[in-house]
């Protein structure tokens, strides 16, 4: 039995149903792999801190791993091996009574999020691509809950808007039992940013050049797991309190029916199943990244993601 680290973006959430599902259906053992699950501190930051000593893969933004690749030498990084998300989730959240609507009216406003969040990182790149000057923009990174942020916001008038993933931000606000969601209004990169991709499975460089046939089987359950949990999310969701009982199933079933609608809704997946990525749209959003972001390189298409480990796309559909 191959044992491998796997350090998912935040701690076990319905998002993660496709993971745990695989592990509960037995798809896991059946490839000759038990996982040890590690919680992790974000999506941008699990890729960032991404090291062979820590963890064999890491559930990470794609983006972030374009910005990780930008600055590393060419084929020395990590590569991202299954795309769980063929949307970006990345958005910053605003007063649906406030005057932004767009993302070029946060020219002069103030904008709160965790230092590492994948959205405030990624947020040159969307300024980039509407026309905003980003320097007009005032960030505070805060260490508050996004719930509280959104508290902050709503009746503190603390801020103009919170970085975040839509589905998050909703997640933490019905956790901490403030009623708050009608009071914003989402501003998703994805609209103005339709090539980029979200969370990713990203295997590290020894996996991907030593083990090929343990990534393989890996990613086959995996992405077995993936479309079983899309066809039946009450069944996923289960499997995540499997190993974590404490969670709100109520909440995180919403949470990944959530995600299941908007960061696994682009059209593409119809055609390529769930998983996979159209190497010219890849492509166009690395370029978009490298440019907005001043990355010392470009990092090709191939070189950040590699469909070469999935399983035939009949598979990967969630029926």
């Amino acid at each position: 039995m191959r044992r491998l680290r796997i350090r998912l973006n935040t701690g076990f959430c319905g998002p993660h149903a496709g993971f745990l599902l695989a592990e509960a259906d037995g798809l896991l053992a059946e490839a000759g792999i038990a996982v040890q699950w590690l919680p992790g501190n974000g999506a941008a930051a699990v890729v960032a801190d991404m090291a062979e000593d820590v963890c064999d893969l890491a559930y990470g933004d794609l983006s972030a791993l374009v910005m990780r690749l930008g600055h590393s030498k060419p084929g020395s990084g990590p590569q991202a091996v299954f795309v769980g998300f063929n949307r970006t989730p990345l958005a910053i959240a605003v007063p649906v009574a406030g005057t932004a609507q767009h993302p070029v009216d946060l020219g002069g406003r103030i904008l709160t999020g965790h230092a590492r969040d994948a959205a405030l990182l990624a947020f040159p790149a969307l300024a980039r691509a509407v026309g905003l000057d980003a320097r007009s923009v005032r960030i505070q990174p805060s260490e508050a809950t996004l719930a509280e942020q959104v508290r902050q916001m709503i009746v503190g008038d603390a801020s103009d808007g919170i970085f975040g993933f839509a589905n998050t931000i909703i997640a933490s606000l019905e956790a901490a039992k403030l009623n708050l969601v009608g009071s914003l209004r989402f501003l998703d990169y994805a609209e103005w940013l339709p090539d980029l991709y979200g969370n990713a499975l990203i295997a590290s460089r020894h996996l991907v050049e030593r083990e090929p046939e343990v990534l393989r089987a890996l990613v086959d359950a995996v992405a077995r797991g993936f479309a079983a949990a899309v066809a039946d999310p009450g069944r996923g969701v289960e499997a995540v309190r499997r190993v974590a009982p404490d969670i709100d199933l109520r909440i995180e079933s919403k949470r990944w029916r959530g995600t299941i609608a908007r960061e696994m809704g682009h059209p593409e997946g119809a055609v390529l199943g769930i998983g996979d990525a159209h190497p010219a749209r890849l492509a166009q959003g690395i370029t978009l990244l490298a440019e907005a972001m001043e990355l010392p390189r470009r990092p090709g298409a191939a070189e950040v993601f590699t469909p070469d480990f999935l399983p035939p796309v009949d598979l990967r559909r969630g029926r």
